[in-house]
């Protein structure tokens, strides 16, 4: 209390001495009013000397998360485009092999028919062949049968 004491006797000689201003009620309840402002000022000063290393503190920790998870964000980013540019390669590769097996199927395939084609002309000859020879047979017999017919 003592302090207080202090403070509030100086700040009335302080409101005394202003404009040569005489002892007095006015001069007292200016000076009542500079003490309550200047203890204010005070306790505000108290507070923000107590907060501002807490307040900096606090944005510094916020301020080290945020580039923590930008950091995390862009590994996850960079390990997707890697594992998108993996996928897209072996996809690639397997398209490249469908083609391959596809155009080699084709090939197997216009084999297969070509033969097919081979052995069709083959019965078609050999058919031709033997329907001939049938012929003449018939034709053969026919002429026998009309010789013996003539007897």
């Amino acid at each position: 209390m003592n302090q207080h004491a202090d403070i509030s006797t100086d700040e009335y000689n302080k409101t005394a001495s202003h404009k040569s201003r005489n002892a007095g009620l006015s001069t007292l309840l200016l000076a009542l009013i500079s003490t309550q402002l200047k203890l204010a000022s005070d306790f505000f000063q108290l507070i923000a000397d107590f907060l501002g290393p807490k307040y900096e503190e606090g944005k510094s920790k916020a301020n080290h998360y945020a580039k923590q998870a930008q950091d995390t964000a862009d590994e996850y980013t960079a390990y997707g485009k890697e594992k998108l540019n993996e996928l897209a390669k072996k996809g690639d590769e397997y398209t490249k092999q469908a083609q391959n097996k596809a155009g080699e199927l084709q090939k197997e395939g216009e084999k297969g028919v070509e033969q097919a084609k081979k052995k069709g002309d083959e019965y078609a000859g050999k058919a031709e062949a033997k329907a001939g020879e049938v012929q003449k047979e018939g034709e053969k017999k026919a002429e026998q049968a009309k010789q013996k017919a003539q007897k």
